[in-house]
């Protein structure tokens, strides 16, 4: 339902709200008392009803792995579902700005550091490199089918 409601900015505080109340419960007793289904209704949710930018660092926190930057295979937030694909979501949704494909074109290269870094990045690995790669790069072209939208994200990568 959140994603037809509105106005975007009044929702958009709401689930903020949601999301600091579930975090601080999850720093408090472990768990965030959201259960997996709303969990990932308040992620979709939060995707798609930003309208600043006050949620880049959790998007930032799925790509670099804040909770385990070692571990690929685990979701990338303490409580919210997911990995680098839905942070790529999380910033392909947040408001056009100027310098809004440098964010994502930033985000594709923390992830592929990341890949890098813990040691991914040969084909035997799993998951790969280029699988990981692939799947998170897929998710732009399918939220942006507009053919320019590589040339911008090349752009944000210069």
């Amino acid at each position: 339902m959140a994603k037809a409601l509105g106005p975007r900015a009044e929702l958009q505080g709401g689930l903020d709200k949601v999301y600091r109340l579930a975090s601080e419960r999850f720093d408090r007793d472990g768990y965030s008392g959201l259960g997996a289904d709303a969990g990932s209704w308040l992620l979709e949710a939060m995707i798609r009803n930003q309208v600043d930018t006050r949620w880049e660092e959790i998007w930032k926190q799925y790509l670099t792995g804040a909770g385990d930057p070692e571990r690929i295979d685990l979701p990338g937030h303490p409580f919210l579902p997911g990995g680098s694909w839905q942070a790529m979501r999380g910033l392909l949704g947040m408001p056009e700005s100027a310098d809004y494909w440098k964010r994502i074109a930033r985000g594709v290269r923390d992830f592929d550091r990341r890949l890098l870094r813990h040691g991914y990045a040969t084909l035997a690995s799993d998951p790969n490199i280029i699988d990981e790669l692939a799947k998170t790069i897929l998710v732009i072209f399918d939220w942006w089918a507009d053919p320019r939208a590589a040339q911008h994200l090349l752009k944000g990568l210069n």
